[in-house]
C-alpha cells in the first residue's frame, strides 16, 4: 500500500474528485491541491514530491474514475503559500473533532463549529472497524508498487450513518 502519508494522500484525492461527481459538479470542474512541505524521506524520496508524482499518476491513469477532476498538485511552504495557514487550521480541527468523537465527546471547538455553519465539511477516519471492513477488498486488489487507492463508502449525512465510515 505505501507510506500511511501517501496511502491517506491517495484516498483523499480520490475521495475529493468522487464526491465532485456524486455532487454533479459540472464536469469541466476540477480541484488543485497545495500540499504543506514535507521533507521526510521514504526510499530516498521526500513525501510531498512523491505524493504529487502520484498526484499526475493518478490524474493520467485512464482505469482511474475520477481523473477528469485532478487539475495540478504543487509542494509549496505555508510562510510563501499563505492559503496554506487556514488549510492547516481545518485539517487540525478535523483532527481534534476525530480525536474527540472516538474519546466519547461530541463537541466541536467554537471556531471550528462557526466556519461549518457556512461550510460542507466531510471527514472519514481509518480506524481499525474501517481497515477490517476494506481488508479482504484491499487484499484481493491487484495493483502496482504503491498503487492501492482506496475510497470508502461514502454515506450521507441524511442517511444517519456519516461517523461510521
Amino acid at each position: 500500500m505505501g507510506h500511511p502519508y501517501l496511502v491517506c494522500f491517495k484516498s483523499v484525492i480520490a475521495s475529493v474528485a468522487e464526491q465532485m461527481d456524486y455532487g454533479k459538479f459540472p464536469p469541466r470542474d476540477t480541484f488543485a491541491v497545495i500540499l504543506d512541505q514535507n521533507t521526510q524521506e521514504v526510499d530516498g524520496h521526500r513525501l510531498d514530491t512523491e505524493a504529487a508524482r502520484i498526484f499526475y499518476e493518478m490524474k493520467d491513469n485512464p482505469d482511474f474514475k475520477y481523473r477528469h477532476r485532478l487539475e495540478a498538485c504543487t509542494p509549496a511552504d505555508s510562510s510563501t503559500f499563505i492559503a496554506l495557514q487556514p488549510a492547516d487550521f481545518v485539517a487540525y480541527e478535523a483532527q481534534r473533532l476525530m480525536h474527540d468523537k472516538r474519546n466519547g465527546i461530541d463537541k466541536m471547538r467554537a471556531a471550528f463549529n462557526f466556519m461549518l455553519d457556512t461550510t460542507n465539511f466531510m471527514c472519514q477516519m481509518f480506524d481499525d472497524a474501517t481497515l477490517l471492513r476494506l481488508k479482504d477488498e484491499i487484499e484481493a486488489t491487484k495493483c502496482g508498487p504503491n498503487g492501492l487507492v482506496v475510497i470508502p463508502k461514502y454515506v450521507p449525512r441524511e442517511q444517519g450513518h456519516a461517523d461510521k465510515s
